[in-house]
């Protein structure tokens, strides 16, 4: 890849690849990332039996 066009043709591709490459993946496998963060202060009496929340993202490549 000679010229960024975007985030996805920069970077995202760039890590499929690699997965590919090194890692054998196929096309149809699923990624699942989870980045974990502690619950805000203001939220801990409404959420007082969580320490944390994770949003999650999956990546189908």
């Amino acid at each position: 890849m000679s010229k960024k066009i975007n985030e996805a043709t920069s970077t995202d591709l760039l890590i499929i690849q690699k997965l590919v490459n090194e890692y054998g993946w196929k096309v149809g496998d699923t990624l699942l990332y989870q980045q974990i963060y502690d619950i805000p202060e203001n939220l801990k009496k409404d959420y007082s039996t969580l320490k944390t929340s994770a949003p999650t993202l999956y990546c189908k490549i």
